[in-house]
């Protein structure tokens, strides 16, 4: 990601998020690498107060920025999305908020049917559409759809379970056998009984 300017993060909004891109230290604090940061506010023309998430406000220069001491980059990108239906709009919006993103007015399902586009805004704000002309012009939000994939994990083998599943079946199997031999034998003694 490309890191900010001190033009683009002195025209950030109230409540826009960054990313620490660079491991630095804010007073005997580590912040660390991929910190997301909150614009609180603008203390003067030079200094912005940042929050860290853990009610750790950080206060940074914008002479920090020019010399490099501190990197800051988007955590968001410009995406826009082509919405099918509800239920696929109810799903980017959810995959949406678990990245961030949230509309302005918080992260709450918009359940309107008439939606046609979701905007992802750098800030990591949420904006919808309707128009498609709107949408095809909108040359700073990269065009993104929602795949759904299949996800894996580990697990240690429970062995006593295992254990019991395998006794399990092998008397399923000789219970079948028994039965079989039980359905031969009745099946010879009705012909001797002839």
């Amino acid at each position: 990601m490309k890191t900010l300017t001190i033009y683009e993060v002195s025209n950030l909004k109230k409540g826009s998020k960054v990313l620490n891109a660079e491991l630095y230290y804010y007073s005997y604090y580590k912040i660390q690498v991929g910190a997301i940061l909150t614009l609180v506010s603008f203390l003067d023309e030079n200094n912005i107060l940042f929050n860290t998430g853990n009610n750790i406000n950080v206060i940074i220069n914008l002479s920090q920025i020019r010399t490099g001491a501190v990197k800051l980059t988007n955590t968001f990108k410009a995406m826009k999305f082509r919405v099918k239906d509800v239920e696929h709009s109810k799903k980017i919006q959810e995959y949406l908020f678990s990245i961030g993103y949230e509309w302005s007015s918080g992260i709450c399902i918009n359940t309107d049917d008439n939606i046609r586009f979701i905007y992802a805004e750098l800030n990591g704000i949420l904006l919808h559409g309707y128009s498609e002309q709107i949408f095809e012009n909108s040359l700073k939000n990269e065009e993104t759809e929602l795949v759904e994939t299949v996800s894996y994990s580990l697990k240690v083998v429970d062995t006593e379970a295992l254990r019991k599943h395998t006794q399990k079946e092998e008397i399923k199997k000789s219970i079948h056998e028994v039965e079989k031999q039980l359905s031969e034998l009745r099946e010879k003694l009705k012909s001797l009984e002839m």
